[in-house]
């Protein structure tokens, strides 16, 4: 009876291991992933005159200082009718995008009392690739928001800086009086977007405009144009 009871002892301890081996499946997972990191790219635009402060006067000296804003030298004492020499300034792209020239803005600041007759009295010209981008009177720049809307576009190539100064543009500017501007002569504007809204916002065709008068004399105004660019 011992011998039969442990035989069974022994049929039953196996069984049991036999039931807990089949119950308990194992299920073998595995994952796979990947890695991506986006970046965004930059877009910088620096500008450079022979004409300018130190340190911008060059390609090479604006590219290493940076020069995202210049000062373009005081001129005069100019008489009742003038038309200051015409500075150029050139521009171009050292971030990773391509950048399409969008706007351009005109704001002064009148820097004594005379100053007012003289933002009055005084016209600009913008002008780019020998044509007027915009031309005409000062007050009319900066009524005008923006003074000029650029052709450019990423999806033509139009006026398009390159990444890393693949490609640059460059414009004048000049102020006069009682005379027409030696760069944009008596055009309001030659482009396809300004042309209309600077013509219909002085009232029709360019007409020369009158010298300063004695009310501007000693005046001091200080005009800066900005460039804006988008990708």
């Amino acid at each position: 009876m011992k011998l039969k009871t442990m035989a069974m002892t022994g049929i039953m301890s196996l069984a049991g291991l036999g039931l807990i081996g089949t119950g308990a499946h194992a299920i073998f997972t595995t994952a796979t992933s990947s890695n991506q990191t986006v970046t965004a790219g930059t877009v910088n635009v620096v500008f450079w005159s022979s004409d300018a402060n130190a340190g911008c006067t060059t390609q090479a000296l604006a590219v290493a200082n940076d020069c995202t804003s210049i000062t373009l030298p005081t001129v005069g004492p100019v008489g009742s009718t003038f038309d200051t020499p015409a500075s150029t300034v050139n521009e171009i792209n050292t971030g990773s995008l391509p950048a399409a020239e969008a706007s351009v803005q005109v704001t002064d600041t009148v820097n004594n009392n005379a100053g007012y007759y003289l933002q009055d009295e005084m016209n600009m010209c913008i002008g780019s690739d020998g044509a007027a981008v915009a031309n005409g009177p000062l007050t009319t720049a900066m009524a005008l928001t923006p003074t000029v809307t650029l052709d450019g576009s990423l999806a033509t190539g139009y006026a398009v800086l390159g990444a890393n100064q693949a490609n640059g543009d460059s414009f004048t500017v000049d102020f006069y009086a009682g005379q027409n501007s030696t760069i944009c002569g008596d055009v309001y504007s030659v482009g396809s977007i300004t042309s209309g809204i600077w013509r219909g916002y002085e009232g029709g065709a360019y007409t020369m405009p009158a010298a300063l008068t004695s009310a501007a004399q000693g005046a001091s105004v200080t005009v800066t144009v900005t460039n804006s660019a988008t990708n």
